[in-house]
């Protein structure tokens, strides 16, 4: 299946959507029409996966508004290259609670942390990286539930052990003494108020709205 452009297609339930194409004037610029702009430390322009993408070093990040509230009933779906991801790594992060979505290149899972979440209380999927771009939509269907899709198809869901909210602030960290920096790239984030199940997830890869 082709990929189409994935140019700037409003929709009532996207909160924020982050393109970082080359014609942007800076790489934190929200292109839903809701201004959730972010702020760039370090992150650069680079090759996505659809056009530009961003860049991140292990040791860049972006800042978001406080507007997105991970809970149940929201989505979010990223293209993410975890080529040299060979250590634990934050792609999506909280501000104060060490939260956040990572993947570990040692032990080849996805792992999602909830705001006060411990050892006990978070939830991995397995999934063996390969080499290149992949599309990731992970869907919190109720507090307890996420749903993982790669490429337009389900890897399966897990159970979150807290039932705490996610309120992300950070692409390429989380905020914590230990942010566990993002080395790869990142293209084409949104986050979404509503579920996406599979059919929806294939929209997404092929740059199309969820219907």
């Amino acid at each position: 299946m082709s990929l189409i452009d994935a140019t700037n297609r409003s929709h009532p339930d996207l909160k924020a959507h982050y393109r970082f194409e080359s014609t942007q004037t800076n790489l934190g610029i929200d292109a839903s029409g809701n201004g959730n702009n972010g702020t760039v430390y370090g992150v650069t322009q680079g090759t996505g996966k659809l056009g530009g993408g961003a860049i991140f070093d292990g040791s860049s990040s972006i800042r978001m508004p406080d507007v997105f509230y991970f809970n149940a009933g929201k989505s979010m779906s990223l293209w993410i290259d975890l080529t040299d991801v060979d250590s634990t790594q934050y792609f999506i992060g909280d501000e104060t609670n060490n939260a956040g979505i990572r993947y570990s290149g040692t032990g080849n899972t996805f792992l999602f942390y909830a705001t006060g979440a411990t050892s006990s209380t978070y939830t991995t999927k397995d999934y063996d990286a390969v080499e290149g771009f992949v599309h990731l939509v992970v869907n919190r269907t109720t507090l307890n539930n996420i749903n993982w899709y790669i490429n337009g198809a389900s890897i399966g869901s897990s159970v979150v052990g807290s039932t705490s909210s996610l309120v992300v602030n950070n692409i390429g960290m989380r905020s914590s003494a230990n942010p566990f920096y993002f080395n790869g790239a990142l293209d084409e984030i949104k986050f979404w108020d509503r579920n996406i199940d599979e059919r929806n997830a294939k929209r997404l890869m092929l740059g199309k709205n969820p219907i």
